[in-house]
């Protein structure tokens, strides 16, 4: 077995873990799960933000009508911390957006505004890591997007996509060498085409 199918299978196994947890209302937050696998604090978070987007129609409409009442249902489900609750609404928002950028309606700035009132990180700011994530997630899949098919996705500049794209790059590299394992020139090379 190859060192990324092992880690994907870790995580996999770890994001179960997390839903069994919730699902039981016994929650298995960030701190908890990292020591439970031996592994550091963002992993852990990574997971646990991984399993409440499984959860994402339910955060999504908590969130629609309060951010606030979304941020207690995500406490309870997840025995997230005030700072982690904010993280995983978050989450919510970013897989809202790349829900609606998936179906040929993304949200600009005004939108995203409209549909969920303040929240701490700037429109723009959400949009972007939407867009990082698609691009980190479609690499991993084997179908890597190039900067013009981000760039009309989520109405970014070209120049926007590819940025981002090539951060999507390195985070995985960055989470690879954490996780013990590495990339080549290679396969970086491919994920930011």
């Amino acid at each position: 077995m190859s060192r990324q199918r092992a880690f994907e299978q870790i995580d996999s196994v770890a994001r179960a873990d997390v839903l069994a947890a919730a699902a039981a209302r016994r929650p298995l937050g960030p701190t908890a799960l990292a020591e439970k696998y031996g592994k550091n604090g963002e992993w852990a978070r990574d997971v646990v933000l991984r399993a409440a987007d499984e959860f994402g129609a339910e955060l999504r409409a908590a969130s629609a009508e309060s951010p606030l009442r979304g941020t207690g249902s995500l406490h309870e489900r997840f025995g997230a911390t005030e700072k982690q609750n904010t993280a995983l609404l978050e989450a919510a928002v970013v897989a809202e957006l790349r829900a609606a950028a998936d179906l040929g309606r993304p949200y600009d700035a005004d939108d995203l505004a409209a549909r969920f009132g303040d929240h701490p990180l700037p429109a723009n700011t959400l949009i972007a890591v939407a867009g990082a994530s698609d691009a980190r997630e479609a690499a991993r899949d084997g179908r890597p997007h190039t900067p013009a098919a981000l760039a009309s996705k989520y109405g970014f500049s070209s120049t926007r996509a590819r940025e981002l794209i090539g951060f999507a790059a390195l985070a995985d590299a960055r989470e690879a060498i954490d996780g013990g394992g590495s990339h080549t020139a290679a396969e970086l090379a491919a994920a930011t085409t």
